[in-house]
């Protein structure tokens, strides 16, 4: 995920991230492990990189077109570098959330995606990202969705605001 945003002709927000996880389910159950490493970088926060990996426990809930849920629990490690700020390295708990339905028909989906981190030590510091979606697909593979995001960071550095809301529409591939 990239967001590159301009106000009055100025660089506004320059971030973005990369997720990659694993998944194996356990033979006969509705229960999962998996790994995950996420890789993130925010000029405006002062973040050069934020790097968490850990494994996680799961389990699927409901696995129906009308309602789909999953959920994963787990451990990780983040290490934080800053430009400005103090660097910061951590143990942490996360979880992670996923609703789906199919509610409306024509191959359109409606989600509600939550993830977070919390610090162990300081669990002030919590780091939650909310999105709700509806996509569709246009043709072939392609899909459109509009989105809404809210992202909150309990540890945000000085002068930088620990809540972002974005509003986006985007179009991906499906396979």
């Amino acid at each position: 995920e990239w967001e590159l945003d301009e106000s009055s002709g100025k660089k506004s927000k320059d971030k973005w991230s990369l997720l990659g996880k694993y998944d194996w389910f356990l033979q006969g159950t509705d229960s999962y492990v998996g790994g995950l490493l996420r890789l993130e970088q925010d000029q405006f926060a002062d973040l050069d990189l934020r790097t968490t990996i850990g494994p996680y426990l799961g389990r699927q809930f409901f696995a129906s077109p009308l309602l789909s849920v999953s959920g994963e629990i787990g451990a990780s490690w983040v290490d934080e570098q800053f430009g400005e700020a103090e660097d910061n390295n951590y143990a942490a708990a996360l979880w992670n959330l996923r609703m789906t339905s199919d509610y409306f028909g024509g191959n359109t989906t409606f989600y509600i995606l939550n993830d977070g981190t919390v610090d162990l030590q300081q669990t002030d510091e919590v780091i939650v990202n909310t999105t709700i979606g509806i996509g569709m697909p246009i043709l072939g593979g392609l899909e459109a969705a509009a989105e809404f995001k809210l992202e909150y960071d309990g540890g945000a550095v000085e002068n930088v605001d620990s809540v972002d809301e974005t509003y986006k529409f985007r179009i991906g591939y499906a396979w």
